[in-house]
């Protein structure tokens, strides 16, 4: 396997995870320069080091701005730490706060649009047609005729 070693940390890393410089945004570099002033767009990073600069960048970023980080800024910068769907933690978080009603709600939809809910509704319905059939035709309300 072909490694190569990063100008940041002077760590090996495959070369799947190289990232050089000149592809960087101008103040991603100026970031990575306070730490590594000699760093140039000649120089690379690995896909682990750019993601923690990046990190790093929007936490500035975020606190010029607004002063503090809120809470919803920090679910960003988690979810690109984790690698994980925002959606999916929003989800969570309505689910926990979800009314009695609401949770019912999905609770049945859940069923009603399940594998076991249609086979069952199937069966119903074929015995339903069946004990209905087989009471008129005992009652002489009707005559069933087969292949004839």
């Amino acid at each position: 396997m072909k490694t190569f070693r990063s100008d940041i940390s002077g760590k090996e890393y495959p070369v799947s995870q190289k990232v050089i410089g000149s592809s960087l945004n101008e103040k991603l570099i100026d970031l990575i320069r306070q730490e590594k002033p000699d760093f140039s767009v000649n120089h690379c990073l690995s896909v682990t080091e750019l993601k923690d600069y990046r990190e790093r960048y929007i936490v500035h970023h975020l606190s010029a701005q607004t002063g503090k980080i809120a809470d919803l800024a920090k679910n960003v910068m988690e979810s690109i730490a984790g690698d994980t769907i925002l959606a999916d933690a929003i989800e969570e978080e309505n689910k926990s706060e979800a009314t009695v009603g609401q949770k019912v709600a999905d609770k049945v939809a859940s069923f009603g649009g399940s594998w076991t809910f249609i086979i069952s509704f199937i069966v119903f319905c074929c015995y339903g047609l069946v004990s209905m059939h087989l009471y008129c035709s005992t009652k002489g309300l009707i005559h069933i005729r087969l292949f004839f």
